[in-house]
């Protein structure tokens, strides 16, 4: 048996249409915006598109870092950490480095990237 609704359903004109049974929580407050509930403002293209670019600049700059110190062992262990999100305590303990070998190690590695990309670090 078909109702008044499934007519109304099916109809071309109403195809943009949102419904009050269509909605997810039918007992939603009415001055709710329904677009939040059919998607993200960050799967919007433009969005999309940015996060895109951004993520290839940086894998741009990462590679140039990871270039500049490739001779040297201590800071490529540190940028290697830093992409696993090893803490400085654990790089201590488990890769046997010193606190003054973390610290110089960082310090240099801060000082070549300054080299490297001049003026984008704000102090």
């Amino acid at each position: 048996m078909s109702s008044i609704s499934d007519g109304y359903r099916n109809l071309v004109r109403h195809d943009r249409e949102i419904l009050a049974n269509d909605r997810r929580n039918v007992n939603a407050d009415p001055d709710d915006d329904l677009i939040d509930e059919f998607g993200s403002e960050n799967l919007a293209i433009d969005n999309v598109l940015i996060d895109r670019e951004s993520q290839s600049l940086m894998a741009a700059d990462l590679k140039a870092i990871e270039d500049h110190f490739e001779d040297d062992e201590d800071v490529t262990l540190i940028i290697m950490a830093m992409e696993d999100k090893v803490p400085p305590r654990e790089m201590e303990s488990e890769y046997g480095m010193s606190v003054q070998k973390y610290e110089y190690a960082r310090k240099k590695l801060r000082r070549g990237i300054d080299r490297l990309f001049p003026g984008r670090r704000k102090i």
